[in-house]
């Protein structure tokens, strides 16, 4: 039986970019602001805590890190 992968990263990325505006908006109160950032903070400790208890990939992990690191610098100065 084969890996089936039940999520997109397409989704999740939109909803943390969502959650990001609303708990910046001014249009939104403070409660609401906050409530988003809460769920943007729990959001980061499980992956901070998924990351962790996960394998390194070594040179394969490292070049791709690298590589996306550059494309955020890219973008950066391109800004």
């Amino acid at each position: 039986m084969g890996f089936k992968k039940s999520w997109d990263v397409g989704n999740i990325a939109s909803q943390i970019h969502t959650l990001s505006r609303e708990c910046s908006s001014p249009h939104n109160d403070g409660f609401t602001a906050w409530g988003c950032k809460q769920d943007l903070l729990i959001i980061q400790q499980l992956i901070n805590e998924a990351i962790k208890i996960s394998p390194n990939f070594g040179s394969m992990e490292d070049n791709w890190l690298k590589e996306q690191e550059q494309q955020r610098i890219i973008k950066i100065l391109k800004q």
